[in-house]
This record gives structure tokens, C-alpha cells and sequence, in this order.
């Protein structure tokens, strides 16, 4: 039995990583195959006039040939179900599917709310929206946080609909007892960072490029696939997105007994909510928070304690049974 995942590779988020650990649980019982819908990246401001004629191409060509893979699939009667990951990726290809009637298994992973600004965007938010409600009436939908399940429940409706928490790494290790950071940081936006001693960072392409270092202390990072080597040298981990489906180094981190520090986020803060293993906190505030903590260790170390509540909420042996139920489900409908 095939399972075909397939994702954009424009995103420098979690989904490639998670869709990888996903097929570490459960290669086992299935044959697993990743497809990239390919993106056209350039800057805006400099190719402004030529970006829509290769941006179009670019996607063509690459859509193009996986049809027609999917399609070879489809007369050689090989059974297999779909896997899309996002919102543009996973709409397209649901399409496709229900035209040939493949089973179909989508995550957004946090795209399902995002809206289309600029021209005509009344006209394509409210188009895609009909589409997506249609399609959640067929083959299964994952959510990967409890607020994403909420919103894809009330806005959707779906026919199924299963939470899944994210696959975490499978080599957490062990946190050293001198950690070489105070902090490390992760996110769009980087805060005024004028007092903290050790500064760690890792996160988006574009987030390097605006960053002046302050001092010798701060520590560029480029972004990496897995995270444990940095989350064992750091006392805190913050996290600085606006918006997620579910963090999976947010789960890391208090896994690896690092207490976190965010801005108020779906997807971040349900895990530091039931946990207690960290704080949700105002923009403005977030660095008094980071050098209190750092300046008073029982404060630290009572977070630190509280980190050991996510083993009560992802449990990786249920995630993996999840999945291995859900594509054994979907193939009783090939």
C-alpha cells in the first residue's frame, strides 16, 4: 500500500520536517513517497514585471508532471492514497482526487484561517471557502492542535475530522546542566534584545537578513531539522509567531524540560496553558519576562517542573497509531 504525501517546498516551517517524522513511525506498515509542489521564489521589488509569467510556469510545469505520475498510478490500477499538506497544495490536489475518487488525507497545519489580501480578495476568500467546505465532506481531515481543531470544526464542518499532535523528534536529548544560551529564540519578529546575556536564533531566511547582531553574544542560527542539539544549551526557548497550527518545537522544548516563552499564539498556547511549563506574554513585556526569569532561578525552576505535563498530552505511540488507523481506513476506500 502507497501513501503519497505531497507538500509545497517554498516553506521554511515545520511541514516537510513533521511529514518526515510522520513516515519514521509508520514506514513500517506502509510505502511512503514524497512529491514537492515546487515554488518560484525571487524579490519582489527587483522582478516585480516578470514574476507572474515564471511564477506561473514554474508551478505549471511542476503540477503538470505529478498528474501525470498520479495519473500512471491510476491505469496501472497501483492503489494509493493522497496526502496534502497546506492550504493551496492541498486544495488543487483534493480536486484532482475527487475527480478520480482517490482517498484523500489533509492537513493545513495553521494555513486553514489565512486570507487572501489585495485585489479581488473578497471574491477568492469566498470561493475558496465554498471549495474547501465541499471538499471536507470527503476523505479525512488532521488537525494538528486543539485550536486548529476548533476552527476547521466550526468553520468547515468536515465529514472527519481526527486530532493528531505533530510527530516531536525522536533523539531528544538531555539537557546540559550549564546551558551555553539564556535564551533562544524562534519566530517572524525579533523583540529589542538589550540585556540578555546569551542569544541564541533560528528561524526564518528572512529574519537573518534584518538582524544586526547586538554584541558578540548573539548567535545566528540558520534553520535546522532538528532542533534538540540547541534546545540541550539553552535555559529558555521563545517563540515570537503570530500564528501555528501546532508547534512541534513548542513541544520540544518542554519535552526537553526548556520552559517557554511566546507571544500569544494558536497552537502555542494550548500546550503552555495545560502545561504551566512556560508563559504567554504582550509584545512589550516579553524581555522583562526572559530577564526576570533568568535573574531568579526558583521562578525558572518552577516552570521547569511544570514542563513534564506535555507527556500528558502527545504521547508519540498514539500519534502513530492515529496515523497508521486513519490510512487503513482510507484504503478500505480504494
Amino acid at each position: 500500500m502507497k501513501v503519497i504525501h505531497i507538500l509545497p517546498d517554498n516553506s521554511v516551517g515545520g511541514a516537510p520536517i513533521n511529514v518526515n517524522r510522520i513516515i519514521d513511525l509508520t514506514k513500517v506498515h506502509f510505502n511512503h513517497e514524497v512529491l514537492f509542489l515546487k515554488y518560484f521564489r525571487c524579490d519582489l521589488n527587483v522582478l516585480n514585471e516578470y514574476i507572474p509569467i515564471k511564477l506561473q510556469a514554474s508551478i505549471l510545469i511542476n503540477i503538470v508532471s505529478i498528474i501525470f505520475y498520479l495519473v500512471m498510478l491510476i491505469w496501472r490500477k497501483e492503489a494509493f492514497i493522497l496526502c496534502t499538506h497546506g492550504r493551496f497544495c492541498g486544495l488543487f490536489f483534493r480536486i484532482f482526487a475527487s475527480v478520480f475518487s482517490i482517498p484523500v488525507v489533509h492537513t493545513y497545519r495553521g494555513f486553514m484561517l489565512k486570507r487572501y489580501m489585495g485585489a479581488f480578495a473578497d471574491f477568492k476568500n469566498n470561493t475558496i471557502n465554498y471549495l474547501e467546505r465541499k471538499l471536507s465532506q470527503t476523505g479525512t481531515i488532521i488537525a494538528v492542535g486543539a485550536s486548529e481543531y476548533k476552527a476547521i470544526s466550526l468553520h468547515l464542518q468536515p465529514r472527519k475530522l481526527e486530532l493528531i499532535y505533530n510527530p516531536v523528534s525522536l533523539t531528544l536529548e538531555e539537557k546540559n546542566n550549564k546551558p551555553e544560551f539564556d535564551i533562544i529564540f524562534i519566530g517572524q519578529k525579533l523583540v529589542t534584545l538589550n540585556k540578555v546575556s546569551h542569544i541564541g536564533w533560528f528561524g526564518d531566511d528572512e529574519d537573518f537578513e534584518a538582524l544586526t547582531p547586538i554584541n558578540d553574544k548573539v548567535i545566528i542560527k540558520p534553520s535546522v531539522s532538528d532542533v534538540s542539539g540547541l534546545l540541550k544549551k539553552t535555559k529558555l526557548l521563545g517563540v515570537l509567531s503570530r500564528w501555528e497550527g501546532a508547534s512541534t518545537v513548542t513541544i520540544e522544548a518542554l519535552m526537553s524540560s526548556v520552559p517557554v516563552i511566546a507571544l500569544s499564539c494558536q497552537g502555542v498556547d494550548e500546550f503552555i496553558d495545560q502545561t504551566g511549563g512556560g508563559k504567554i506574554v504582550e509584545f512589550d513585556d516579553f524581555l522583562p519576562v526572559v530577564e526576570d526569569l533568568i535573574s531568579n532561578p526558583s521562578k525558572m525552576m518552577d516552570l521547569k517542573m511544570n514542563t513534564a505535563g506535555i507527556y500528558e498530552m502527545v504521547n508519540l505511540n498514539d500519534i502513530k497509531d492515529k496515523y497508521i488507523n486513519i490510512y487503513k481506513s482510507e484504503f478500505k476506500n480504494v
